[in-house]
């Protein structure tokens, strides 16, 4: 697969000074973050899931966000 991408110009810098420090093309960063990307996405997705089904399982076990902010010493 093969796709474009465009980096703004403000970030000519950011970019450059990158490069200079890491022995890996700016391809080779691209593809690595886009998989990591998905990877976190799948694993979110899945825990969401997971955490959705064990709340239905017992919603009374789960706090308020008012006490979770008070058991924080937030609210």
């Amino acid at each position: 697969m093969t796709f474009d991408v465009t980096i703004d110009d403000s970030n000519d810098l950011l970019v450059e000074d990158y490069m200079e420090h890491e022995s890996e093309s700016l391809a080779d960063v691209a593809q690595e973050s886009t998989i990591d990307m998905i990877s976190d996405i799948y694993y979110l997705s899945a825990k969401c899931v997971k955490l959705m089904e064990e709340y239905r399982k017992n919603p009374d076990d789960v706090c308020s966000h008012a006490e979770l902010m008070r058991h924080y010493g937030l609210a």
